[in-house]
């Protein structure tokens, strides 16, 4: 492990919804402490500087591990949601894959303000809102492990050539393993699992390893207030290493 680049999303987005959470940016200083403790460079973005474009730039990135905390979504080709005007670019032509790539993506720093304006934002711009469909473009191919530190991040539209979601970006864009969410993740306890995970691998463990631990740990602490597993079982990993 070599670089870690963590981006987080602090710009009254949330892991579930538009609503800020304190959560992600306690989450991301506790990771950072971590890491300079253990000698682990690592890169931080927060605020305004957590942009779409930021996250687009890391194409061709050396960085071992990408630790994104944010809004993640996944929006089924039946249900309506804020970000429908979102979609309308997707003409008839596009491949089913393109479509549903489309429909899962994470939330940067302007995405609430161009949910509110309507999507109305000047020509060339993007909306922060960061699809699946425009991830599988990057080349991440360096990247060890991604961490989704957000809600939905493993859900997608099933196919017979498996879940089109985020991993499937993911993965076309090159990345080896995968940590992310089955459903909605309190913020509190996706602070204190996260941080126990890179404390975890900063000791040396292998992702497996410090999930595992890092899940143990949420159970039990706090006089297992976590213990429930809509808390600690949401995260898995795809392609572990």
């Amino acid at each position: 492990m070599t670089e870690i680049r963590n981006i987080l999303t602090f710009d009254n987005l949330s892991r579930d919804g538009l609503a800020y959470l304190p959560g992600t940016k306690q989450e991301v200083d506790n990771i950072h402490d971590i890491l300079s403790e253990a000698e682990i460079e690592a890169e931080v973005y927060t605020g305004a500087d957590a942009t779409e474009e930021s996250v687009k730039a890391l194409s061709n990135t050396t960085s071992s591990i990408l630790h994104f905390a944010t809004h993640g979504f996944y929006v089924p080709q039946s249900a309506r949601s804020k970000l429908d005007k979102a979609y309308s670019y997707i003409s008839q032509r596009s491949t089913i894959e393109e479509q549903s790539l489309s429909r899962s993506g994470l939330l940067f720093a302007g995405a609430s303000n161009s949910i509110a304006n309507n999507f109305n934002i000047p020509k060339g711009c993007d909306d922060g809102i960061l699809t699946s469909k425009e991830i599988s473009r990057l080349d991440l191919t360096q990247v060890r492990l991604v961490v989704l530190s957000a809600c939905n991040t493993g859900l997608g539209d099933i196919k017979r050539e498996g879940v089109y979601g985020l991993q499937r970006g993911l993965k076309k864009a090159g990345v080896s393993t995968i940590l992310m969410s089955l459903w909605k993740v309190d913020d509190t306890a996706t602070k204190l699992l996260m941080s126990n995970f890179y404390l975890n691998l900063a000791k040396g463990d292998n992702a497996n390893q410090a999930l595992v631990k890092a899940q143990q740990y949420l159970r039990s602490t706090q006089n297992g207030k976590f213990n429930d597993p809509q808390y600690w079982a949401a995260f898995i990993l795809l392609d572990g290493l």
